[in-house]
């Protein structure tokens, strides 16, 4: 069989080895070496997202526009203005065709880099000549046949003749499968000049694309700007409409502290009722509309972040299917929309992440009374309904009661444990709050996150009664006692023989530490080491 691969008589094998090397760009260079079958195989992977390999120097730039037969002669004049010289050639593959994944903010970057690196004169400005690179790239994409299945759209000044070109070829855009739409804020002064324009270069390819795609699977969009919001909405509504099984949908409001309507974006994702699976909402306000995602039946994944308070409690009361991913980041918990979900969903709820971002030590006391109550009500739901929770992440619980450990004891299935409360204990509660929480952690743990709990010099306790078996550990490790913290992980480590990551705050000495651990196990930043729920697949 491995002679047969070498010669490349199996080719739908070897397709599928070499896209596990996707993001190995290094060792596809490798194998297109090997022969001229495996070269024929991995350059297109290679080649179908180019931009992001950020790590080397952009001189896939110089290929593209070299490889261009119909470059004209006011671009090859801008660029000798610039006294960037392009050796043309005739080159082995059509490169631009191999294209399949654009994001134009990379394309802006790389773009960046190239010039930067031929410019002779450092201090030049270089925006126009930004701008016709930039566009020249596009009209080589669209005129040399590339189809995209991935496309992220965020600022680029766009001329016109390139949106003629992607109306007369409407096969660029007519497989992606993948929508991106991000407009972060920008740094210039004339920031609201600048991302008006950008908007209007948005629903010029907003309406292209609802006219063209309608194979989006997963269509992702963050937003700024108040005034185009509307404009914005109706175009993507079109687009939401006219997709043939759209499955993943997330929206995102970013305009400033207050949650917004969404135009009947929402309303728009009742024609995809048998096709969503997962919804992400940030920075929205509850309204009607929300009803008709009562309609998804085959919903599975949802995560609500800085909505409205009216959100927590009232969306979950419009969902019908049972929800496998549930994921809420509010400020105040409003626990009986959450419990309504959580016992509609029971058994088939697998992940679930609160994050209730209030700072209880503010409260008065009648309202951190109210939050123990909800927390209270919320913990014992989950105990009694959700027994096949496999991931669980609770930060900014009021108090520790017996409700987490007979939680806890309850999900015989966890496997990613993230947790923090309010210490209000003394030294000797903490001492024995480590110790059971330790010894109630269930056998099938691999993931345990209590860097945001301070159990002071106690995560030694801790880990000295853990019979979990845990393959990743994030600590806050004490200032005043570490070497007992790291003799305690070193103990863990010898008894348990699971551990490989371990992740500590990133305050203390990180060369002694890895020194200290490098024989047992390997120290990471917390940045490398961190699984959330969106960081699992849908």
């Amino acid at each position: 069989m491995a002679s047969k691969i070498f010669i490349g008589n199996m080719p739908e094998l070897m397709e599928k080895i070499l896209n596990n090397l996707d993001h190995k760009i290094r060792s596809l260079y490798s194998c297109a070496l090997v022969s001229r079958h495996w070269c024929e195989m991995s350059i297109p992977i290679i080649w179908r997202n180019p931009f992001s390999f950020q790590v080397f120097k952009p001189m896939f730039i110089s290929i593209y526009i070299s490889s261009f037969k119909d470059l004209e002669d006011d671009v090859k004049s801008i660029l000798k203005e610039y006294w960037i010289n392009i050796n043309f050639q005739t080159t082995l593959f059509h490169y631009a065709r191999f294209l399949e994944i654009l994001d134009l903010d990379y394309l802006n970057y790389e773009v960046d880099r190239w010039i930067r690196i031929h410019l002779h004169d450092k201090e030049q400005d270089i925006e126009q000549l930004k701008f016709h690179v930039a566009n020249l790239l596009l009209k080589i994409f669209i005129k040399d046949g590339a189809t995209l299945s991935e496309l992220e759209l965020n600022y680029l000044k766009i001329k016109p003749e390139i949106f003629y070109l992607l109306e007369q070829n409407i096969n660029f855009f007519s497989r992606i499968r993948v929508l991106s739409i991000s407009l972060t804020p920008l740094k210039d002064v004339n920031f609201k000049f600048i991302y008006r324009s950008y908007c209007n270069v948005l629903v010029k390819i907003l309406k292209i694309l609802a006219r063209s795609v309608t194979k989006i699977t997963d269509m992702r969009v963050t937003l700024y700007d108040s005034d185009y919001l509307p404009q914005l909405c109706q175009e993507l509504k079109f687009i939401i409409k006219s997709q043939d099984h759209l499955k993943y949908f997330k929206f995102a409001s970013k305009l400033d502290t207050r949650p917004r309507d969404l135009y009947g974006i929402v309303l728009a994702l009742k024609s995809q009722k048998k096709a969503l699976k997962g919804i992400i909402l940030e920075g929205c306000a509850y309204s009607t509309e929300f009803e008709a995602l009562r309609d998804c039946e085959n919903l599975k994944a949802i995560r609500i972040y800085h909505c409205s308070k009216g959100m927590s409690k009232e969306i979950f009361t419009t969902f019908n299917s049972k929800i496998s991913i549930l994921e809420v980041h509010t400020s105040g918990l409003y626990a009986s929309g959450l419990v309504q979900i959580l016992e509609k969903s029971g058994s088939s709820l697998q992940r679930f992440k609160l994050n209730d971002e209030d700072n209880c030590s503010k409260f008065i006391f009648n309202k951190q009374r109210y939050l123990i109550k909800c927390q209270s009500l919320l913990l014992e739901t989950l105990m009694t309904s959700c027994p096949n929770i496999v991931y669980l992440c609770i930060l900014g619980i009021v108090k520790y009661s017996t409700h987490i450990p007979k939680l806890l004891s309850s999900l015989q299935k966890l496997q990613f444990l993230t947790i923090s409360w309010n210490n209000e204990f003394d030294v000797k509660k903490l001492k024995a709050c480590a110790k059971q929480f330790a010894e109630i952690l269930p056998p099938t743990l691999q993931y345990l996150d209590i860097s945001k709990l301070c159990l002071d010099s106690y995560v030694n306790i801790l880990l000295d009664h853990c019979d979990a078996p845990l393959k990743k550990l994030s600590i806050n490790l004490p200032f005043h006692n570490e070497g007992e913290t790291i003799n305690a992980i070193i103990r863990f480590c010898i008894r348990k023989k699971t551990l490989n990551f371990v992740s500590v705050n990133e305050m203390s000495d990180w060369r002694n530490i890895e020194k200290d651990l490098e024989r047992y196990v390997k120290v990471v930043s917390y940045h490398s080491f961190v699984v959330s729920c969106s960081h699992l697949s849908y």
